[in-house]
């Protein structure tokens, strides 16, 4: 579960509304989902795929951690020759 901010990373504003809830900020940050959403990344090769499902708090967050599950059954190495 993602955790909600008291202040904006944004701009340092306070985040708690009237009814003690964590609120978006003026200037447009949101709060996170309260669920992490659902991802999922497939890596193909010649003779085959495997897909990988992850969660991740937003699409950035999801294109950053799918990179690394690609480079991790991917990996290659360049060698001078």
């Amino acid at each position: 579960m993602a955790m909600k901010k008291l202040y904006c990373p944004e701009c340092s504003a306070y985040l708690e509304g009237g009814s003690g809830d964590m609120v978006d900020c003026h200037c447009g940050w949101k709060q996170p989902d309260s669920e992490p959403k659902r991802y999922n990344v497939c890596i193909e090769w010649p003779d085959g795929s495997e897909d990988v499902e992850f969660e991740a708090e937003n699409d950035a967050e999801a294109d950053e951690i799918g990179r690394d599950i690609f480079h991790e059954h991917c990996n290659y190495g360049v060698r001078k020759l």
